[in-house]
């Protein structure tokens, strides 16, 4: 992960809208977002959030195999010092192969993933 990745997920987790609208254009193109109107003004975060909790449940069992049996989160949660690394492992060591996604578009998945608590909800402790 480069400086430029490592200043971009510091931007994510110090602002919480420019996380959500980054995901958010990196998804969902206008063309094919057929549940917003062309004219709509912009969102709230709580509008993306909404958005983002959508694009999770269609991936879930995707992402719970890739995340949780594969890469063993549960298992290695405890090893990372701050969620910055353990962003960078996620975007590096799983979803980029998972998800076959541009690294800035993984960034913006792994950093929601892991502020927001979606992999303790992917992930329970067994």
């Amino acid at each position: 992960m480069d400086k430029t990745q490592q200043t971009l997920i510091d931007t994510y987790l110090a602002d919480d809208t420019k996380l959500y609208e980054d995901w958010y254009h990196a998804f969902y193109a206008p063309e094919n977002d057929t549940d917003t109107l062309a004219f709509a003004p912009s969102f709230s975060v709580e509008t993306f959030k909404k958005r983002f909790n959508q694009w999770f449940e269609k991936r879930r069992n995707l992402l719970q195999h890739k995340i949780c049996e594969e890469w063993e989160y549960p298992q290695k949660k405890s090893v990372f010092e701050n969620k910055q690394a353990m962003i960078i492992a996620i975007s590096v060591d799983c979803l980029a192969v998972a998800l076959s996604l541009p690294t800035t578009n993984v960034i913006t998945v792994a950093t929601i993933l892991v502020v927001d608590g979606y992999l303790d909800k992917l992930c329970p402790d067994s």
